[in-house]
């Protein structure tokens, strides 16, 4: 990578803001807007890549991670039920190929977690909230939670931490959301090539959740539009199709796990308040 374009994609430290609170579990509210877009393939970017879990083949894509600034460059944010599926079953260990594109051979190289043990069983280095519960439903009776978040501490590859070659994204907490310009990237699970889609992204009600409609987006393993998940923990990077900023606003999850199950198209993250940035910080500490 070329020096310009390593500049171009390394970024600071973003700042955390006052809070607000998370609300109760509820159907998040939505006033239309313009027609739906449909997300298209492209080649990606080096910050978002594909998150495997246990020794899933590289060409499953169980998730899709992004990498966050950090001291030292090597922590990535995803979903939490991609390491936590089950409450205090953790992945033994997580796989981040950043940039993946047409084959496991064409990224920005393979990190893995690093590992830290977990009521005596050893499992990846990862902060979830403690508030994440994956057993609870939304009202269409899927897994949904305000904490679906989750950040991955990763192992050096080839002597050289993950943003070093990367780059990073900001994280932003408490961010103004209304009509905003969003971009979601991710990867469909066994797709060659990532996914994206811009659209303006609006609070639910109440402001637990964020939401953003694209067809074609398959996320949280939702099967409504005929491709398996893969996407969860995919980053929305405020900007729209044409000018997109490294500011991450969440992260494809939450509400039915990030996409209705009811309702195809819609698209959900859990909304980043000052909670989320606490557990930010724990990361870094822990990088």
């Amino acid at each position: 990578m070329t020096e310009q374009r390593h500049r171009r994609w390394r970024l600071g430290m973003s700042t955390l803001v006052a809070a607000l609170a998370v609300g109760t579990l509820t159907a998040p509210a939505w006033s239309a807007t313009a027609a739906v877009p449909t997300g298209y393939s492209f080649d990606g970017w080096p910050t978002v890549g594909t998150v495997l879990t246990n020794g899933t083949a590289p060409s499953k894509h169980d998730c899709t991670g992004s990498v966050i600034d950090s001291p030292h460059g090597n922590v990535i944010l995803t979903a939490a039920h991609c390491v936590e599926p089950k409450k205090g079953v953790f992945a033994r260990s997580v796989q981040f190929y950043p940039g993946y594109h047409d084959g496991p051979n064409r990224t920005w190289g393979s990190y893995t977690s690093e590992s830290m043990v977990y009521q005596g069983n050893t499992i990846a280095k990862v902060v979830v909230p403690v508030e994440y519960d994956p057993t609870a439903k939304s009202p269409d009776k899927y897994s949904s939670s305000p904490y679906d978040y989750a950040f991955v501490i990763l192992k050096p590859s080839g002597g050289k931490n993950v943003a070093q070659r990367t780059g990073s994204l900001h994280l932003v907490t408490n961010a103004r959301i209304g009509n905003t310009p969003t971009t979601i990237a991710g990867y469909p699970a066994r797709a060659a090539r990532p996914m994206r889609c811009s659209n303006v992204t609006n609070y639910g009600n109440p402001h637990s959740y964020i939401r953003m409609d694209c067809y074609g987006y398959p996320n949280g393993g939702h099967q409504g539009i005929g491709l398996p998940g893969g996407t969860s923990g995919s980053p929305w990077l405020l900007g729209d199709a044409n000018h997109v900023s490294h500011n991450v606003i969440g992260t494809m999850g939450g509400y039915d796990r990030g996409g209705d199950h009811a309702h195809h198209g819609e698209n959900y993250s859990v909304y980043f308040n000052s909670r989320t940035g606490q557990y930010y910080e724990q990361a870094k500490r822990m990088g």
